[in-house]
């Protein structure tokens, strides 16, 4: 929760779970968690001091994707594009998301 912001307001969000509390619920809606893991591990430093400048000066804007320096789109795709590789063989131990694969259990 300490990483909320306003895109979490804009898009009606209830709560920001950590990893742990995911895998718990989705345990108790009765699926096995096959993985689970954060991602978005390089912005995370970032977005969690832009939020802090944000709650410490009021400022907020009318959505956080207006935020944007557009000659740095490129650069930054390609970086969050090279977590795919890490993925593949290590889980996050935080980020701004969390992916997570589960199965109903029969």
């Amino acid at each position: 929760m300490f990483l909320w912001g306003v895109q979490d307001d804009i898009s009606n969000h209830r709560r920001r779970y950590t990893l742990k509390q995911l895998k718990d619920v989705v345990r108790q809606a009765g699926f096995d968690v096959e993985r689970a893991t954060y991602v978005n591990i390089s912005f995370f430093t970032p977005i969690f001091l832009g939020r802090l400048f944000m709650r410490a000066t009021g400022l907020r804007p009318e959505s956080e994707n207006n935020i944007t320096v557009g000659f740095l789109n490129g650069v930054l795709g390609k970086l969050l594009a090279a977590e795919r590789g890490p993925l593949r063989y290590v889980n996050f131990p935080f980020g701004v998301s969390i992916i997570c694969v589960a199965r109903r259990i029969e």
